[in-house]
């Protein structure tokens, strides 16, 4: 019963229709406000005062409509104006920081804000239609927005929701196997994928979250939910059972096979053959 009720909860939150925006100019002003106050929470994790003003224009320009195509250009015009655009796009692409750190804080300031006891976290993928050679971890693969084998960027996320809102948590770019190859070093090196980075499939990228997430103990949750992309793989719900205190409820494959019953088993007596 409070498994139905959390999953019908998540998706109140995930299908509610957007509120209609009535905010004054001073309420403007103030949410203003309010996002450079939070940003300054995360100043430590940059490493310099020009990662910290960049980083901030970044955000800034991913959260204003009147930017259609959120890309470092558009978004350092638009807000330092074209001197700008070359700081800008290092800071997003070549510039180092401690990313990890800021992604853990966030989980923090999360559970501050949305945790509840009775929180979910929910564990899903995300593929991004891309064309060109330029992008890190493009292949012709399984395109989830377009139901069809195409060029892409495949994603995992970690997103949370609770009777408080719902926010992404964390991510993981899938670099396919093929990615690691001697034919891709050009491409590894070009893209700035990481020296000792190794092959992790889907599955791999979601419980390096999930364990992150519950081995920091900052954000209450009890559920986890997923779809049958992961909910199949067994070695996974047994880690999460045996690992955590997530309770999971996850979709499996319409042709799954279960025993009605618990069998018997038994340890065969030796045979003493050779």
């Amino acid at each position: 019963m409070e498994l139905t009720q959390a999953v019908a909860e998540y998706d109140y939150h995930a299908l509610s229709v957007m509120p209609r925006m009535e905010l004054t100019t001073e309420q403007v002003t103030n949410l203003v406000n309010e996002l450079a106050n939070y940003h300054t929470i995360y100043q430590p994790y940059f490493g310099n005062e020009s990662q910290s003003t960049y980083s901030y224009h970044y955000l800034y320009g991913l959260l204003d409509p009147e930017i259609a195509s959120k890309s470092a250009e558009n978004i350092a015009i638009a807000t330092v104006g074209s001197e700008g655009v070359r700081q800008m796009q290092y800071f997003v692409g070549t510039s180092r920081w401690s990313e990890r750190a800021l992604i853990a804080e966030h989980r923090r300031q999360s559970g501050l804000t949305l945790g509840r006891r009775d929180g979910i976290l929910i564990v899903d993928g995300s593929d991004i239609p891309k064309q060109g050679a330029a992008s890190v971890g493009v292949k012709r693969q399984w395109c989830g927005q377009l139901g069809k084998k195409a060029n892409c960027q495949a994603g995992v996320f970690l997103g949370y929701s609770s009777s408080a809102g719902y926010t992404l948590l964390d991510k993981r770019l899938y670099l396919p196997a093929e990615w690691f190859t001697a034919d891709y070093a050009e491409k590894r090196y070009k893209c700035h994928v990481p020296a000792d980075l190794t092959f992790q499939t889907k599955n791999e990228l979601a419980w390096s979250m999930i364990a992150a997430c519950a081995e920091a103990g900052t954000l209450a949750a009890r559920w986890l939910t997923m779809d049958e992309a992961f909910g199949k793989d067994s070695q996974l719900l047994d880690r999460i059972d045996g690992e955590t205190d997530y309770s999971y409820f996850a979709e499996v494959p319409k042709d799954t096979q279960l025993w009605l019953t618990e069998p018997e088993t038994y340890i065969p007596e030796p045979t003493f053959r050779s």
